[in-house]
């Protein structure tokens, strides 16, 4: 690399800065004296650290293209699954120093990128987007906007007026904010209770952060039959008058839903 040419002055400069910041890293030096040591000595940090006389905290060696690309290929083959951030972290070589893009620093390493499907969907045209999002509502109409975005990686906003225009295109009825939350609730709490029958409703309450007397129609026993689980009455130690009183309110709810 060719030296700046005011480069005697520019090491004056940089063994003042080292022998103040014993420390200092590459990048801190560019980003103080808007310079770059190995324009400022050919051995780069190393020598500059030798020649200010302050041990240097580690080895600045330099490595070249090749050596850093098959650093982070080997790291890569013997650490498939982990992201690309742990890997510039652990190898210290940021890949896009290195290779074109991520698909090709995997393609080079011989591994799959699991990943490439998030790509796919980024480079969909605007039709296939939409349907995919008025796909997802006919399906689940409670379904939140966080949840459409983080499965077809799309704003709807971005293709729909509003809220309104979309549940319309999808010709499912609008689903408002405080019912979806009441709906998707108790599904939570009808698939807990699937897994966990003989829960109290202390448990449900707590376990699925909520509570059962108020959204379900019947509360604790309304839950059980959207379960299509039997209430477990032998479980409670109720005295005799109660448990005639909690049998009689079923009796009748169950009258108002064959009405």
């Amino acid at each position: 690399m060719v030296l700046y040419g005011d480069a005697e002055k520019r090491k004056e400069i940089l063994k003042i800065f080292i022998r103040n910041n014993p420390s200092t890293t590459h990048r801190e030096i560019r980003r103080q004296l808007h310079l770059k040591p190995e324009r400022v000595y050919l051995g780069g940090m190393t020598e500059a650290f030798r020649e200010a006389g302050v041990e240097p905290p580690r080895t600045f060696e330099m490595k070249s293209k090749e050596k850093r690309k098959k650093i982070l290929i080997d790291y890569l083959r013997k650490n498939p699954n982990v992201g690309t951030h742990i890997i510039s972290k652990e190898t210290k070589i940021n890949y896009n120093s290195v290779f074109k893009n991520v698909l090709e620093f995997y393609q080079e390493a011989g591994v799959p990128y699991l990943k490439e499907h998030k790509i796919e969907l980024l480079l969909r045209d605007k039709e296939k987007r939409r349907q995919m999002i008025l796909g997802l509502l006919r399906e689940n109409p409670a379904i939140s906007i966080e949840k459409v975005i983080d499965i077809t990686k799309t704003h709807p906003y971005t293709l729909f007026k509003n809220i309104e225009e979309m549940y319309l295109a999808a010709g499912v009825k609008l689903v408002a904010k405080g019912e979806k939350i009441r709906i998707n609730k108790r599904k939570r709490v009808i698939a807990f209770l699937k897994n966990n029958p003989l829960a109290t409703q202390r448990e449900i309450n707590r376990e699925c952060k909520t509570h059962v007397q108020i959204i379900f129609n019947n509360g604790i026993f309304g839950a059980y039959e959207l379960a299509g689980i039997n209430y477990p009455y032998q479980r409670i130690p109720f005295h005799g008058a109660a448990l005639k009183d909690i049998k009689k309110s079923m009796h009748h709810h169950d009258l108002k839903v064959m009405v």
